[in-house]
């Protein structure tokens, strides 16, 4: 989208019959000429204001426009504050030679391009920025990916306050392991809103955030091991953030985010964060524990994502607490385990994530809203709205390992899945094919002389020795646990990577429970009691057969049947 051209909608030219002002007549008969000139101050900064907000850059042409005339000059500079007048300072600008020509305006100082690429500066961008930061009082803006010399030189020039300093984002090019010194800004940044730093280690970040009432997002994005803050001085400088919204911490490996186990504390007696909408964290279970074992309150918290190191054991009951106190204030008063909610758990090469997702009123779908997150909220077929208010993700490599570990997690926020009653298993995109392994005949009598040409790879599942079946029932054993975290559940889809896994588990489920060698608690009725559709994303019919005599025996135990559904076979 171009510049608008406001010389070509208001400047009559002389070339031009059709835009040169034609007289108009007045009451009295006499011939009346309108030109710009004519026009009140009032008017021409209406016009001005419109001009801006057609712009889409910072740097929306004012420059261009105090050149037109003194009038216009005044005008424009009289109105600094409405239009929004700033002096940018990016890749090729002449700040040096510019900054004595202008009126003391505000400063941005920005080199990252629309792609968020960092291009690295050239020497005469390094003296630009270096002569902008100078001018310590004016400037309201950083956003640098900085390096080797000039870092060293920024961290020298910004150890006294920027008091006009709003927006501060600094990233660590090729995530060098950089750090601030304790006396960066001077200790106090009284108007900062937004505040992200990427592989930056500051020790004296806390003292620094205790001035910073106003912050709005919050962003520690890969905290190296330099950058640790501890979790009670972490809380105390947001003590006083009552317009804090997001924020976000990323630890680059658990022990830098390590910490001595959380004291006692009770709910409604830590910090109270009362603007807090998006609380997200990367690290180790201990540390997030202790933190959330601080905050008494977040009353508009809408959304939460927490992502931890792989580790031997999650004990997370102050988190539990923490979301269920969050859902109940958010939600409202009881719903917390009451039905409707959905639930994606994605297992992937590196790791498990579930998500869990808000239903809410039917309402009139609003397509193409660019106020709404596509990832985190959506209109479903039905015309209801839907948010995803929780992610949790594991990180880990070992599938099996993956299943026991998120099932851990699951057990301790049991009351949060009690009310989900939709749950897709999905398929990662970059998750490689369903191993071909040999399925067990048992009920077969039911599909048996249906689709044969499906069945031409049964032939490689003779294949499958010893080991191959203890693998598959321990996996069947580990997707048990973790379904029966699913009592709500009434539709269940499977994707394609999954439905193996999946279908083994419920054979073998009603096979343990057959011989007798199961649990009190094996029958099929205790797996998804309520489930109501099974969806499976493979034509092959040998998952028919796996998942048959499950189906069986829910429809025999007396409970309402199981609708199944698969693809059709492709022709």
């Amino acid at each position: 989208m171009a510049e608008p051209n406001i010389s070509s909608q208001i400047w009559p030219t002389s070339d031009d019959p059709s835009r040169t002002p034609q007289p108009r007549h007045g009451l009295s008969g006499t011939s009346l000429t309108l030109t710009i000139e004519a026009l009140p101050e009032d008017v021409l900064l209406e016009i001005f204001d419109f001009y801006k907000l057609a712009s889409i850059t910072l740097a929306w042409g004012w420059y261009k426009l105090v050149h037109v005339c003194r009038r216009w000059r005044y005008v424009i500079f009289a109105s600094q504050h409405r239009l929004d007048l700033r002096l940018l300072c990016t890749y090729g600008t002449p700040v040096r030679k510019t900054l004595d020509c202008w009126p003391a305006l505000p400063i941005i100082i920005r080199y990252r391009d629309a792609t968020n690429r960092f291009r690295p500066p050239s020497s005469d961008d390094e003296d630009n920025i270096i002569a902008a930061l100078r001018h310590c009082d004016r400037v309201c803006e950083i956003d640098l990916i900085v390096e080797g010399s000039l870092f060293v030189k920024l961290s020298a020039l910004m150890q006294e306050p920027f008091p006009s300093l709003e927006c501060l984002v600094l990233s660590s090019r090729h995530n060098a392991d950089l750090v601030l010194p304790n006396a960066f800004l001077g200790g106090s940044v009284p108007r900062l809103r937004n505040l992200y730093l990427d592989v930056i280690a500051f020790p004296a970040l806390p003292q620094l955030l205790r001035s910073a009432k106003d912050l709005v997002h919050l962003h520690l994005q890969r905290i190296p091991g330099r950058g640790y803050i501890s979790p009670e001085a972490l809380i105390a400088s947001l003590s006083a953030m009552t317009k804090l919204k997001v924020l976000r911490m990323h630890f680059t490996s658990p022990t830098s985010g390590s910490t001595p186990p959380p004291p006692p504390a009770g709910r409604g007696r830590g910090v109270v964060l009362p603007s807090l909408t998006h609380l997200a964290f990367r690290g180790a279970s201990e540390y997030l524990e202790d933190v959330v074992a601080r905050i008494g309150s977040a009353p508009c918290l809408e959304r939460t994502c927490v992502s931890f190191f792989n580790q031997p054991t999650f004990e997370i009951p102050r988190l539990a607490q923490f979301l269920n106190h969050a859902e109940s204030t958010t939600a409202g008063a009881g719903a917390v385990g009451q039905p409707g909610g959905e639930a994606k758990l994605l297992p992937r090469r590196d790791g498990i994530s579930i998500a869990l997702i808000r239903t809410g009123e039917r309402t009139a779908p609003m397509p193409g809203d660019p106020s709404v997150p596509p990832r985190a909220t959506g209109t479903t077929s039905h015309g209801t709205t839907s948010r995803e208010w929780l992610r949790l993700d594991i990180s880990c490599g070992q599938s099996g390992r993956q299943l026991s570990s998120m099932t851990q997690v699951c057990r301790q926020i049991f009351p949060l899945l009690s009310g989900v009653q939709k749950l897709d298993v999905l398929t990662s995109s970059f998750a490689p094919p369903p191993p071909i392994a040999r399925v067990s005949r048992q009920g077969q009598g039911q599909g048996q002389g249906q689709e044969q040409e499906q069945e031409q790879d049964d032939d490689d599942e003779e294949d499958a020795d010893a080991g191959d079946a203890d693998a598959n029932a321990t996996t069947g054993r580990r997707w048990l646990g973790l379904l029966h975290m699913f009592s709500g559940v009434q539709v269940l889809r499977v994707g394609y990577g999954s439905v193996p896994d999946v279908a083994r588990a419920l054979q073998q489920h009603v096979s343990a429970a057959g011989s007798g060698s199961g649990s009190a608690d094996s029958g099929s009725a205790d797996v998804l009691p309520a489930l109501r559709e099974l969806y499976f994303d493979w034509f092959a019919s040998r998952w028919d057969e796996a998942v048959a005599p499950f189906l069986t025996a829910r429809q025999l135990s007396g409970r309402h049947p199981i609708t199944y559904h698969r693809p059709k076979s492709p022709r």
